[in-house]
């Protein structure tokens, strides 16, 4: 199997995991962004460089990857959006720098999202990557937009599906209908990048949003849990995490199934 072949392989398993592994937010927390399971940055708070209310900038090397960063949020959408991420792999030439894991979560009042009249609005995820002056264009891109709450569909769980970045300047987006929690809810763009070694450099705009109508209705999926894994990102792990697609895929098929 190819470089590209193998960090594309990695990239679809680590996504597909965390589909179905727990999310444990920040109490409380309004407006965060987490780096590998962690939480590296709060508005106004600690990893935050920006002093404005509803922007998050953040400047860190995090294992073999340095990452610079720019989030927003806006509660009138509502959504979150990384305006900026900017990723390079910090390690001698040719070296893997793993797998990183970013996501920007905001919390939001929920009710009051019916245009479809049904109860259901839409949830759309879209990412666009370019290269980085001075960096090889390497690595894949994976990113979904997820909602959690209670009173949603999936216990108050759901995603859209994956869109996935190869090309060195790619663009997509993936959107469907759920029903929004009654209450509080949180929304979270989620940006995997697999694959890049030292040398390698990327830049990433991402942004999830509740959005109405939408004009596409892809696979938006309920799950029992609902999050983040790979708290410790390692190529060794890819073994483990391939051998549970059959069991996703299952998974997925009966969801779809019940459509």
């Amino acid at each position: 199997m190819s470089h590209h072949g193998f960090s594309r392989a990695v990239l679809r398993s680590v996504l597909a995991l965390a589909a179905v592994t727990t999310l444990t937010p920040a109490a409380g927390a309004a407006f965060t962004v987490m780096v590998n399971g962690v939480i590296v940055a709060t508005d106004q708070g600690a990893g935050d460089r920006d002093a404005d209310t509803g922007v998050i900038e953040f400047v860190d090397t995090v294992g073999s990857h340095q990452i610079r960063l720019t989030a927003l949020i806006d509660p009138s959408r509502p959504g979150v959006t990384l305006s900026e991420l900017q990723v390079t792999a910090a390690g001698e030439p040719g070296d893997p720098a793993g797998a990183l894991r970013v996501s920007v979560t905001g919390t939001f009042a929920g009710g009051g999202f019916d245009p479809a009249g049904d109860g259901r609005t839409g949830l759309r995820s879209s990412a666009t990557r370019n290269r980085v002056g001075g960096s090889n264009p390497g690595g894949s891109v994976g990113a979904f937009a997820a909602a959690t709450g209670s009173g949603g569909r999936g216990e108050g769980a759901v995603q859209t599906p994956t869109v996935l970045l190869d090309r060195p300047v790619d663009a997509d987006e993936a959107a469907g209908l759920f029903s929004p929690p009654g209450g509080e809810f949180e929304l979270t763009q989620t940006v995997f990048v697999t694959g890049l070694v030292g040398g390698d450099g990327l830049t990433v705009t991402a942004a999830a949003d509740v959005t109405g109508l939408v004009a596409s209705n892809d696979d938006i999926v309920p799950v029992d849990r609902l999050g983040e894994v790979f708290n410790n990102p390692a190529p060794a792990g890819a073994v483990l995490v391939l051998a549970g697609l059959p069991v996703l895929a299952v998974f997925r098929r009966r969801l779809l199934g019940k459509r």
